[in-house]
């Protein structure tokens, strides 16, 4: 595991940049490298990548410290331990020059 970029990860969660890392993580980022450049992603991986994405998108609509959500008739559920357990596992989807990049633009 890389543990610069853990590192940098949970500091853009400590600084609450929520919708910049989703979209670095969901590939929608103008950070973002094409596609074809990036490693594929195995089944355990892209299981990590879409809880990642997910928790991401609830802190986007409901902060930190909630565990569920409702929104209209959804209850919607962060996923914490699961987005530890994609940093831990190296954070698959994001590559280091993309993070990299983001950061140089937009220091923590």
């Amino acid at each position: 595991m890389n543990s610069k970029k853990a590192e940098s990860i949970r500091s853009l969660i400590a600084a609450r940049r929520y919708s910049d890392l989703y979209d670095l993580v969901a590939r929608i980022s103008p950070f973002c490298i094409d596609s074809s450049n990036t490693r594929r992603m195995n089944d355990a991986e892209q299981g990590d990548w879409q809880f990642a994405c997910m928790h991401l998108e609830f802190l986007k609509s409901f902060g930190p410290g909630l565990a569920t959500a409702t929104e209209g008739r959804y209850v919607r559920f962060s996923y914490p331990q699961e987005f530890e357990r994609w940093i831990d596992s190296g954070s698959p989807g994001v590559s280091d020059e993309e993070l990299l990049a983001y950061l140089a633009a937009k220091p923590t």
